[in-house]
């Protein structure tokens, strides 16, 4: 650019002279405006180089600050990286400390609900066996109660011979009998009235023979009578005035309470197998009555007094099952504990 306008400018000072035509003055003029021109060449190449050096020492204060901006930014993305690959690490051992915990924590569970299964398993077989012991011991228990049963019946029919052989004799006044009082037999199942006998010395004369004349009743009623009887300790008469009572008011809640106390009263005259008929009788009529739990504790301290303790330890267990919450419930464990 520069050499064009000297270029120029040589034309134009030569020119003059070509035409011939230029004065003295007119080449002063010229030079004068040629280093007018100069001048301004110069001053104009010095501030266009200033000011080219200028922006391109400001150009090379920017391209260091950007060198140092993208050194500074690469070294961010390498230490982004270095992040990153420690995370990825990090991740992979959580993941695989995870899949481990899983596996283990699996196996545990596994073994675990196989051995609550095993459990389950034997406590299952145990409930089984234990069912099958108290149904071979029930069905014990209903052959013992059966045979008792047929015991009773065999002793009944036996004091009614006697009985009645003893009353013929008496009549007949053919035979002196000599012998203790007997007692009152009762089969609890049919209930027949067996008369006692009492014991004499000599056969009286057949017209003699008179039944005792009936004793008054007591103010209150017949059962308050049996009570007075049985505090008295006069457990026959009382046992007979219980059983009028029951046979006159079948399964009423005062007839079962009475059934209850004619058991009571065998059982005080130590008549313990008649005694377990009798509140078996109560507890297959009336299994809901409040006297059933008592009928069942009498029961099995009867076998216990019979030396029968594992009669009395499924009687008493019967006890704890059907009536956990009777009074009679925490005799029953007390006297089931002894027993173990």
């Amino acid at each position: 650019m520069i050499r064009k306008r000297i270029s120029l400018l040589a034309i134009a000072l030569t020119a003059p002279f070509l035409v011939q035509c230029a004065s003295q003055d007119q080449v002063n003029r010229l030079e004068y405006q040629v280093r007018v021109i100069n001048q301004k060449l110069l001053d104009m190449e010095n501030t266009t180089v200033n000011q080219l050096q200028q922006r391109q020492a400001a150009s090379s204060g920017q391209i260091g600050q950007l060198e140092s901006e993208i050194l500074n930014l690469k070294g961010q993305l390498e230490e982004t990286h270095h992040l990153n690959r420690t995370l990825k690490e990090q991740n992979k051992e959580l993941e695989d400390q995870f899949r481990s915990y899983t596996e283990i924590e699996g196996q545990k569970r596994d073994e675990e609900l196989k051995r609550i299964q095993l459990e389950q398993q034997k406590k299952e077989q145990q409930l089984a066996e234990m069912n099958k012991r108290l149904q071979v011991q029930q069905e014990n228990l209903k052959a013992i109660q059966a045979s008792r049963v047929r015991d009773a019946e065999r002793r009944a029919r036996e004091a009614q011979q006697v009985a009645d052989k003893a009353q013929s004799n008496a009549l007949s006044g053919s035979a002196t009998i000599k012998a203790d009082k007997f007692k009152v037999k009762h089969d609890v199942t049919n209930e027949p009235a067996v008369a006692a006998v009492p014991a004499v010395d000599a056969a009286p004369p057949a017209e003699e023979v008179k039944q005792a004349p009936a004793k008054p009743a007591a103010t209150g009623g017949p059962l308050a009578k049996a009570d007075d009887l049985y505090k008295q300790g006069n457990y026959q008469d009382a046992y007979t005035i219980y059983e009028q009572y029951v046979k006159s008011n079948g399964n009423s809640d005062s007839a079962t309470t009475a059934r209850f106390m004619m058991g009571e009263c065998l059982f005080q005259q130590q008549q313990y197998d008649q005694a377990i008929l009798s509140f078996q009788k109560l507890i297959s009529i009336n299994s809901n009555h409040s006297k059933a739990p008592a009928a069942l504790l009498r029961q099995a301290e009867a076998f216990e007094i019979l030396k029968d303790s594992g009669t009395a330890k499924l009687i008493y267990k019967k006890l704890l099952t059907s009536y956990a919450n009777s009074p009679e419930a925490a005799e029953a464990n007390a006297r089931l504990a002894k027993l173990q």
